[in-house]
């Protein structure tokens, strides 16, 4: 089949040695799309672009003979072009290496061995060409991972990186800043300045931080537990998980305790109810019980608007093993529920 004119002066000036134009060949023989798909020719291509020092192909050559793609592993010769493409400032080999030299083994095979000095190296340099805050989170992560285990490599270095990312609004070095704050992991223990950034991360949608927040207005240690602000991070948590929502089930459980031992106010009960039914219409999580059987014992003095809900609350209320007797004393019993 005839080659397109493109293509056909693509080769042309990779035989004639442009660097560039046998990288792009090179590519293009590696695309499963393509109709002339020949990885062995990609590698020929690339191979002769990374020797004249072309640093993408360098990097190419690097990442496959590190995952043994095409070609037998060689994880020595595979770091070999990563570095020499590193050394013309190639921004994804100098990535991979730092991360290489972070997790030693743990990236490509047993005799790759880790090198704090050089991973620091390597994450220095991205952050004086990148100055962005995904290189700021990675800088931190490297020095949150392996502290402890080189002299330059320890927690505060880390609460410096995830810190110039975080106020530049990276939810994960908002959320992993306010865990270190909390824990007082390598720095002193601040929960005020913890829950500082994690209410950033939370107000970005970042589930783990609701849950976190939840936690620790629940936990009553140094933070006064406060059950209004549990149930509203709890919330919106519970719009943030699957359906399978523990934040949910959460909920529904304070709901039911509070008619026991009035925990919330009425009007804030209500709220939590209203939340409680719209979200379960929005998930479509309502339990398929028989209605007749549920109102038997279902003496909660709230407004269902529906048999479905009925059901759906009596179905919690037997999941969290509220017992049968306590139900019954309570002091009011909604006319709808106890209906045939």
């Amino acid at each position: 089949m005839k080659q397109p004119e493109k293509i056909r002066e693509l080769i042309e000036k990779a035989e004639k040695g442009d660097p560039e134009a046998q990288f792009n060949l090179g590519k293009l023989y590696e695309a499963e799309a393509y109709d002339s798909h020949d990885p062995l020719e990609a590698v020929y291509w690339l191979k002769n672009a990374a020797e004249q020092g072309y640093a993408s192909a360098q990097y190419e050559m690097g990442s496959i003979l590190l995952k043994g793609l095409f070609l037998k592993r060689d994880h020595e010769m595979g770091i070999k072009w990563l570095r020499q493409a590193a050394d013309q400032k190639h921004l994804k080999s100098m990535l991979e290496l730092a991360e290489i030299y972070s997790f030693g083994s743990l990236m490509y095979g047993n005799d790759i061995q880790k090198d704090f000095g050089l991973a620091n190296f390597y994450y220095e340099q991205l952050y004086e060409l990148l100055d962005d805050v995904e290189t700021h989170y990675r800088i931190g992560r490297f020095y949150t991972d392996h502290a402890g285990e080189h002299v330059d490599v320890d927690k505060v270095n880390a609460v410096k990186w995830y810190t110039k990312a975080a106020k530049n609004g990276h939810v994960d070095s908002q959320y992993d800043l306010g865990n270190i704050f909390l824990n007082g992991d390598g720095v002193s223990c601040d929960v005020v300045e913890s829950i500082h950034w994690l209410k950033k991360s939370a107000n970005s949608d970042h589930l783990e931080s609701c849950l976190k927040l939840a936690e620790i207005f629940n936990s009553g240690g140094i933070i006064k537990c406060d059950l209004t602000k549990v149930i509203h991070w709890h919330k919106k948590a519970a719009l943030l998980e699957d359906e399978e929502s523990s934040s949910y089930n959460f909920l529904v459980h304070v709901y039911f305790q509070s008619h026991f031992e009035r925990l919330l106010p009425s009007v804030e009960l209500k709220k939590l109810e209203s939340f409680i039914v719209s979200h379960a219409y929005e998930k479509d999580i309502f339990a398929e019980l028989d209605y007749k059987f549920s109102v038997k014992y279902l003496k909660v003095p709230i407004e269902f608007s529906s048999k479905k809900h009925a059901s759906h609350f009596y179905y919690e209320l037997t999941r969290w093993d509220c017992e049968e007797n306590a139900c019954l004393e309570l002091a009011s019993v909604h006319p709808e529920t106890t209906s045939n």
